[in-house]
């Protein structure tokens, strides 16, 4: 899910707590996508439980607590940045969110993960034109041109 990833790549950035990691996001996303706080707090323990993110220092003034991002969290993120998306998209999706992250943490440098998106939807397009052309091959045949005509 693309929060979790929105929330490492936040913190990679700095330490936040959990409302500058909601404004953040949601101010990435152009408000686009709002999120509970609720949200935030629960993906910020789960985080923290898998050893990705761990609190800094204690808990401040009106009980906020600063979260970091640890190396696995990292390794994490990165893992998850070269990873090509295949599925349709929308703004909630995983792809633009990546692309903003990648936007934010390599500068502005969005050659590689584009280049990698792009070899993944071109696969992608293959493997369809391949299930086109085995599916005309396959209703040409006239043992299966009966088979669907007897069956339906």
């Amino acid at each position: 899910m693309s929060l979790k990833y929105g929330v490492l790549g936040l913190l990679a950035e700095e330490p936040l707590h959990g409302y500058e990691v909601k404004n953040r996001f949601e101010s990435m996303l152009g408000g686009t996508w709002e999120i509970n706080i609720g949200q935030i707090y629960t993906t910020l323990q789960r985080l923290e439980r898998d050893g990705f993110v761990r609190p800094v220092g204690h808990r401040g003034d009106r009980g906020k607590l600063l979260y970091e991002l640890s190396e696995s969290g990292r390794d994490a993120l990165n893992a998850w940045l070269a990873e090509p998306d295949l599925g349709p998209q929308r703004l909630h999706e995983e792809i633009y969110v990546k692309l903003l992250l990648a936007t934010r943490l390599a500068n502005g440098d969005l050659g590689p993960l584009l280049a990698r998106q792009k070899r993944a939807y071109l696969q992608l397009l293959r493997n369809l034109n391949q299930l086109g052309t085995t599916w005309r091959a396959l209703s040409a045949a006239p043992y299966f041109t009966r088979r669907l005509t007897s069956n339906g």
